[in-house]
């Protein structure tokens, strides 16, 4: 008995249940893939914004080094500060009505945000609108805020960017903030010259009493309890002819950071930190 098996044609393809599986495959990868790349990105985005509020907020210290003041208004009673006016006075130097001596930038480049100029607007224009001193990479203009101030004098500026969510949340939630404290910057530099005048006296009296075991042939003089304005810069001269001082530190340790003169009494260096 002869058997024929006859062979089936079978047309090659994905059937109807094949389809559906893999549509259900490829959606749950996305619905996994896209929520974690949409996360990714906007790190990123925070990440940039990050680097530019450091870049920001380095040029606005370097103003103030310049100038001795913050790059904005500030009027007894104001906090608000206008990002705008903050970008066009480290961009362009301002009038001298506007009080900024010795002004010596540009603080930022123009490029470091091209904007494309509209129709009549100059590429100056354009980039001070868009330059990254205003707006972080979210499209959002940084909230600017005076929150401090020595005398009369704006002293620290808060800069906050409204993050990813573009809502401003006082620094809470997802906002992201720098805060440029110029007095505490004055105030640790003022505390590091002291320490250093202080190590430098200690370092003379050594000598001072080497020199008296020895008979005094370098005929040093020991310091007064209480010294004058002249009487300190002198004792700073005689510091630097004892090889006790480097570089420019006869002049930069005569003042404080509000370049004040330090005061000596009870044998020890004070100064009034701005007040």
């Amino acid at each position: 008995m002869n058997y024929h098996f006859l062979k089936r044609n079978r047309k090659k393809g994905f059937t109807f249940i094949e389809l559906i599986v893999v549509i259900v495959i490829v959606a749950l990868m996305f619905t996994m893939l896209v929520p974690s790349t949409i996360l990714l990105i906007a790190k990123r985005k925070v990440v940039t914004t990050e680097r530019n509020m450091d870049t920001l907020a380095d040029a606005i210290v370097r103003f103030h080094e310049n100038t001795e003041k913050l790059p904005t208004f500030f009027f007894a009673g104001s906090h608000r500060a206008s990002a705008s006016l903050v970008t066009f006075f480290l961009l362009t130097q301002p009038n001298r009505f506007f009080g900024f001596e010795n002004w010596s930038g540009p603080y930022i480049k123009l490029n470091q945000v091209t904007g494309k100029p509209k129709q009549g607007e100059s590429q100056f224009a354009a980039d001070l609108r868009t330059n990254m001193a205003r707006f972080d990479v979210f499209g959002n203009e940084y909230f600017m805020e005076v929150t401090g101030q020595d005398g009369n004098v704006a002293s620290e500026l808060t800069i906050t960017s409204r993050g990813p969510n573009g809502q401003f949340n006082n620094g809470l939630v997802d906002d992201i903030v720098r805060v440029i404290n110029v007095r505490k910057d004055k105030l640790d530099q003022t505390r590091e010259e002291i320490d250093r005048l202080e190590k430098i006296i200690a370092e003379y009296n050594k000598l001072l009493i080497a020199d008296i075991v020895s008979g005094g042939v370098s005929k040093m003089n020991a310091l007064k309890e209480t010294l004058n304005k002249q009487e300190f810069e002198d004792m700073l001269a005689t510091f630097d002819d004892f090889g006790l001082l480097t570089g420019d530190e006869e002049d930069s340790l005569a003042t404080d950071a509000w370049a004040n003169s330090y005061s000596f009494n009870g044998f020890r260096v004070n100064s009034s930190f701005g007040n």
